[in-house]
């Protein structure tokens, strides 16, 4: 029953047309300034068709990284200084990626478990939706049975 249900969606899919979204989306520079040979010698980037030579895209927002200054309640009201004077309380946010970030995560080791259960009980500048990145051992130096904050 379950294949038929399936089989007879995707034939309606199909017939009717489906269904079409197109959008564009603006990527930014890769940072590439150099180009390389398939040996990896540096040469000159003309007519390579490289990053190096196209750097296509758009430029990197400046600031790239910007810290927001929190108190107990959320943001301070005024930016220019930390309102608690306690830069544990504060944010990073990545302009260019909008990912944010404790300015100070703490120190030390801990298992996976309770890194978990920091971010999961984590209420910083307003936000109580924290969440650990998912990391790969092999590729980044990280594991998900170690938390080591930076």
């Amino acid at each position: 029953m379950k294949r038929v249900l399936v089989f007879a969606v995707l034939v309606s899919f199909m017939v009717s047309g489906g269904v079409s979204i197109a959008s564009t989306l603006d990527l930014p520079r890769t940072g590439q300034r150099e180009c390389f040979d398939t040996s990896g010698t540096e040469i000159e980037c003309a007519g390579t068709g490289q990053d190096g030579a196209i750097r296509a895209g758009v430029a990197w927002p400046d600031p790239r990284f910007v810290i927001t200054h929190c108190g107990a309640d959320g943001p301070c009201k005024k930016q220019e200084s930390d309102c608690d004077n306690d830069p544990s309380n504060d944010v990073v946010t990545d302009t260019l990626t909008g990912l944010m970030w404790a300015r100070y995560a703490g120190a030390g080791t801990g298992t996976w478990a309770a890194a978990l259960s920091h971010a999961n009980n984590l209420n910083l500048c307003g936000h109580a939706d924290w969440r650990l990145p998912d990391c790969c051992c092999r590729h980044r130096g990280c594991c998900r049975h170690e938390w080591r904050p930076t």
